[in-house]
């Protein structure tokens, strides 16, 4: 099914907009709290702005979706599909603080600044990604994959990297 926002600022908060296609849709400053995307893909949408605290984004296709400034605070992101697309910045920067990204593909997205506080990213893949700046403090990254992840002036304070794959980006002190 096909869904088409009406061009109006969006409030779904707390609907069932799951296995959804929502492609290239555009949701900046939409209220999306606590919405079930479940499933959907939001490939192409512009979130900008946009409040997903609560929201449930697992398995959730987000190919070159854009989140600058976006609050996914608390977001379940459970094998989401997180990707950049050519010539897309796919987040500058963004709140993922204690969201559960267990197991989610990030690879080659680029997280710049973004606030991964708390937030359980087990198993996760982030090869190939950017994270400069971004602040993992007490985020759980357990055999999470890092190859090739840029990490320059990111924070780890409290984080567990526990069996993680790639190089530990913590700075050597």
């Amino acid at each position: 099914e096909e869904t088409e926002p009406s061009g109006e600022v969006v409030d779904w908060s707390g609907q069932d907009m799951s296995n959804r296609k929502f492609v290239g849709a555009d949701l900046r400053n939409a209220n999306l709290k606590e919405v079930n995307f479940s499933g959907s893909d939001l490939s192409g949408a512009d979130l900008s702005g946009a409040d997903l605290s609560e929201a449930d984004l697992s398995e959730a296709d987000l190919t070159g979706a854009l989140f600058v400034g976006a609050n996914l605070r608390g977001a379940n992101l459970m094998s989401a599909t997180v990707k950049q697309s050519e010539g897309k910045t796919s987040a500058l920067p963004v709140n993922f603080s204690n969201a559960n990204i267990v197991g989610a593909d990030l690879s080659s997205a680029v997280l710049r600044d973004a606030l991964f506080c708390g937030c359980n990213l087990t198993k996760a893949s982030l090869v190939e990604s950017w994270f400069d700046g971004a602040d993992f403090s007490n985020a759980n990254l357990s055999f999470a994959d890092l190859s090739d992840a840029r990490f320059g002036q990111s924070q780890f304070a409290g984080a567990s990297l526990v069996g993680i794959r790639g190089e530990d980006p913590r700075p050597v002190v």
